[in-house]
């Protein structure tokens, strides 16, 4: 954790192995990261700087984004899919494949602001768009 008003480092969080990416909750009193050596995703409470969920997700999660109302949060697999994971449980209530398990290497996740998911797999220079219903 850093402050940005004097840039100097607050806080270390220890989260799972390999962490990689994080995304904030709407309201910021929430951080989400990949941990891609332990397939999961941390849950930090960022008023306490404390990891408070630890969330089993599929293998090697590096993408990570967060729906528009902080209702689910998005974490991409290596093994083509994505886990999506409910902010008020920490749980994961659904697994959305993304046809894309021939793809390896990196991947990354956004959401838009009207919850359109995009992955992009750059070993395969393929970009996923994955609307929920």
């Amino acid at each position: 954790m850093i402050d940005t008003a004097t840039n100097t480092v607050v806080d270390t969080v220890k989260v799972g192995k390999a962490p990689r990416q994080i995304v904030l909750s709407p309201d910021g009193s929430l951080a989400y990261v990949t941990n891609d050596d332990t397939n999961n995703v941390s849950v930090i409470d960022t008023a306490t700087n404390t990891v408070v969920a630890t969330v089993p997700v599929g293998k090697i999660p590096v993408g990570v984004g967060i729906s528009p109302d902080g209702s689910l949060v998005y974490a991409a697999n290596s093994n083509g899919t994505v886990s999506v994971i409910d902010t008020t449980t920490d749980t994961v209530v659904d697994t959305i494949s993304t046809d894309s398990k021939s793809e390896t290497g990196d991947h990354y996740l956004e959401v838009g602001p009207d919850g359109t998911i995009y992955v992009v797999y750059e070993s395969g220079h393929v970009l996923r768009v994955i609307t929920e219903t």
